[in-house]
């Protein structure tokens, strides 16, 4: 699927489809970017805790490798997702494991839609919820966030 057809409803439900899509497939990195390149605009805008806000689809790239390269088997499922008057909210039950230990947490993305195409998304978790698992394992961590914030905005 290249682009969602405009931004009404429907267009909102046929994009939370696609986005479940690639997070229930998740890793490695280059199938997911490969799988969201095509939904977003070109200079799409990516904001998440714990790291600094990426652009385009480069940005996706680093993003997904940073997060793969961490957690290979990461992976999501839709739990709801409702339209906006600008794009779609979608909540994500996320789970992979870090250096052996397992994570879950819930994330909800706000995506604005311009043309069918994803251009913002916001994810919203407490990233508290992932302490004790990076607590106990340091290095990975570490790693982890290391890779996120040095990854700066970039065209």
């Amino acid at each position: 699927m290249s682009k969602v057809a405009d931004d009404t409803p429907t267009a909102a439900g046929a994009f939370a489809e696609q986005f479940a899509a690639g997070w229930a497939a998740g890793g490695p990195a280059d199938r997911f970017t490969d799988h969201f390149a095509p939904l977003c605009t070109p200079q799409v805008l990516l904001i998440q805790p714990l790291a600094p806000s990426l652009r385009g689809v480069g940005g996706l790239r680093r993003l997904a490798e940073s997060l793969f390269g961490a957690m290979p088997d990461l992976r999501g499922g839709m739990l709801r997702w409702g339209a906006t008057d600008d794009g779609v909210i979608i909540e994500l039950g996320l789970r992979g494991t870090l250096a052996g230990r397992p994570l879950e947490w819930i994330s909800v993305d706000r995506i604005v839609l311009r043309g069918g195409l994803m251009a913002e998304r916001r994810a919203y978790f407490d990233p508290t919820q992932l302490l004790p698992a990076m607590l106990s394992r340091p290095r990975a961590a570490l790693r982890l966030v290391r890779d996120m914030r040095t990854r700066k905005e970039q065209q």
